[in-house]
């Protein structure tokens, strides 16, 4: 994406081990993602692996990618970042084409449900069927928040059973 701001910045590489059976879209990379090239890192990925293994899932059931490709830069994305940007994981999605998608920060909220009124806090735990795309979506919260209210792994693993339940239907 030629406006992209970020272009020519660090992109951590999805995690994807396995044939993935659902999608996780978290807003942005962690440092410790960049740091490793590659998502599923850092203490927002091990709750979120966590609460996977609640449900008899791992990390390696999961195609794990961010909508953002660079870590949140301290000033925050740009409105041009932010509108521009995410055309790389919707191209994901295309190709990928998973019968679940777990958004799991507020932009990634706001981008594959733009409609949607509320907070992320407001939605967590919806789903919502998106007929252009042909499957699920549930809205999560950003993994990340356990690390700083321990409170937040059961609002996580609340998530990823709904996100099971999906997957057995």
């Amino acid at each position: 994406c030629d406006k992209c701001s970020l272009k020519g910045l660090c992109h951590p590489k999805p995690w994807i081990k396995s044939p993935p059976r659902f999608a996780i879209i978290l807003d942005a990379p962690s440092s410790r993602e960049e740091r490793n090239d590659e998502m599923g890192y850092g203490k927002g990925a091990d709750a979120l692996e966590m609460a996977l293994n609640e449900q008899n899932l791992s990390l390696n059931d999961v195609y794990l990618t961010s909508l953002l490709k660079s870590p949140k830069p301290s000033g925050g994305f740009s409105k041009t970042t932010i509108s521009e940007c995410p055309i790389w994981v919707e191209k994901e999605m295309d190709i990928l084409k998973p019968p679940l998608i777990v958004v799991m920060g507020a932009e990634s909220m706001k981008r594959f449900l733009p409609k949607i009124t509320g907070t992320i806090s407001d939605n967590e735990g919806r789903i919502v069927y998106d007929a252009a795309r042909d499957c699920n979506i549930l809205i999560g919260m950003n993994p990340n928040r356990v690390i700083f209210d321990d409170s937040k792994q059961q609002n996580l693993n609340d998530i990823m059973e709904k996100a099971a339940g999906i997957l057995t239907v």
